[in-house]
């Protein structure tokens, strides 16, 4: 099993359920499943399937065909779990589940409510039984266990993997977005004007327009519509990008398709609407490419992370919401140890390309709500929105153990195995967003001096002595490579 020490515990747990039960009871409720499975799963459908949502996923066909045996097995399965022999096939099985899950992208609301609906059904049929009170009581509590249980051990890889493709959905979007962008943006404006030409050539000629695709089937509908929707969906341009595209192709169908196959030639009036469509397009491109170039400024060169240019603006952003929604966020000063004995040793080059892999590994590490930046030198700076004191411990373990298991190429010698120390500091109310951030200095230093390779949180406010923003680094970017680290 993948991880093992995730897996042992969740056999410990599960083993302590089937020990705590009585076997009468847990041979009632085996005899229950065998006689009732079936009807059990046909109620789950019949409930699951009057939301909207669940219909997308599933419908009565597939549920009686497939779905519904799966079900009756996994209900035999979890409700026979202790005569096995084994737990580990059992969590694996369940693990296994939860990777499906997250694969055909499994709203967890949905989730949440196939195990309610399950329990509620069992629990209905558990009082209809011929038993006495002590036994129906004894089999409710077990069958709710069993259930929590395998809940449990589904949701756990379910949960890393959609943590995971956050995390490497929000690195792909860096990397489809800056001079990237903007240079498919200008191949975009020069397809729109290709397409522009051949209709109007198509017209004059009086030539079939069934090689001419519409604009939602062109290269750039087809990219506004996979590529756009992911990197830029997020932005005014894209909505005005939308529906100017849209617009055009409704105005193309009705004006243009229809009447040309009457033989009709492009009047004067519709020539100038056709060409007014392609502008505003065109004129829409334009923007987005204008936005991509304007974020890169925003990013520091080497790493593509956020530099220090906007993290007053961010920063005071987030403690206006915590002060608004009494929800704290946390920052995160993370630092690369022992970083000028890598760049005295193997280089620049080597110290350079360390900044990119351990960039990209904290990108993949944190959700898209929050904030990574190239804070100076070898330090970064994380910003957890909404984030308690035990979640943002959490989460620089996690960031902290991920670097640990990177490895650094070099020319010569073996690979580099890096470590990063972290200081972790919540935001506590207070206005001046630099006391939180000198805080987080505070504890990074602590770590340091603790042996480092370990997260250190802050335990009270720090003053406000070395973390200050100059106007210099909240006007312009923030960009340092190897060869300008100090340490």
């Amino acid at each position: 099993m993948k991880n093992y020490a995730r897996a042992e515990r969740l056999c410990d747990r599960l083993s302590e359920v089937w020990r705590q039960v009585d076997e009468d009871v847990a041979s009632c409720v085996r005899q229950m499943m065998e006689d009732q499975g079936e009807e059990i799963v046909l109620q789950f459908a019949e409930k699951i399937l009057k939301d909207d949502e669940a219909r997308k996923f599933l419908n009565h066909e597939t549920v009686r065909s497939r779905l519904g045996t799966a079900l009756n097995e996994w209900l035999q399965q979890v409700f026979s779990a202790g005569n096995q022999g084994s737990w580990n096939n059992y969590v694996e099985r369940q693990m296994t589940i939860g990777l499906v899950h997250s694969r055909i992208n499994l709203p967890p609301y949905l989730m949440n409510l196939g195990i309610s609906i399950f329990k509620d059904e069992i629990s209905h049929r558990i009082e209809r039984q011929r038993w006495t009170p002590e036994v129906k009581l004894a089999a409710t509590m077990f069958t709710n266990q069993v259930i929590d249980h395998a809940a449990a051990t589904i949701g756990e890889p379910y949960l890393a993997a959609v943590t995971t493709n956050i995390g490497y959905g929000q690195a792909l979007r860096v990397a489809l977005s800056g001079p990237s962008l903007a240079l498919e943006c200008e191949r975009l404006k020069g397809t729109l004007f290709n397409w522009h030409r051949t209709v109007i050539v198509t017209l004059f000629n009086g030539r079939s327009f069934s090689e001419v695709p519409t604009l939602g089937r062109s290269d750039l509908g087809l990219w506004v519509k996979h590529k756009a929707s992911f990197s830029i969906v997020d932005l005014p341009e894209y909505t005005a990008l939308r529906e100017a595209l849209a617009e055009a192709d409704q105005w193309y169908a009705e004006h243009i398709l229809v009447p040309s196959e009457g033989g009709q030639t492009l009047s004067e009036e519709n020539m100038q609407a056709l060409n007014d469509h392609v502008s505003r397009l065109a004129l829409a491109l334009s923007s987005v490419a204008d936005r991509a170039l304007a974020t890169e400024e925003s990013r520091d060169s080497l790493t593509r992370l956020f530099n220090r240019r906007y993290m007053h603006s961010i920063l005071q952003h987030e403690v206006n919401l915590s002060q608004t929604n009494s929800r704290p966020f946390a920052v995160l000063l993370v630092d690369i140890d022992n970083f000028k004995t890598i760049n005295d040793t193997h280089g620049h080059q080597v110290g350079d390309e360390a900044l990119v892999i351990i960039a990209d590994a904290l990108l993949s590490n944190v959700r898209t709500s929050d904030f990574v930046f190239r804070y100076g030198g070898e330090e970064f700076l994380i910003l957890l929105s909404e984030a308690s004191t035990d979640i943002s411990q959490q989460k620089a373990e996690c960031i902290r153990a991920a670097v640990a298991g990177l490895q650094i190429p070099t020319e010569l010698g073996p690979e580099i195995k890096p470590s990063v120390s972290i200081g972790v500091a919540i935001h506590d109310g207070h206005p001046d967003f630099n006391l939180v951030v000198a805080a987080a200095d505070r504890a990074l230093l602590q770590a340091k001096n603790a042996g480092k390779n370990r997260v250190m949180v802050a335990t009270d406010s720090a003053p406000v002595e070395r973390i200050q923003f100059s106007a210099s680094e909240i006007r312009g970017p923030h960009e340092t490579s190897a060869s300008q680290v100090g340490r």
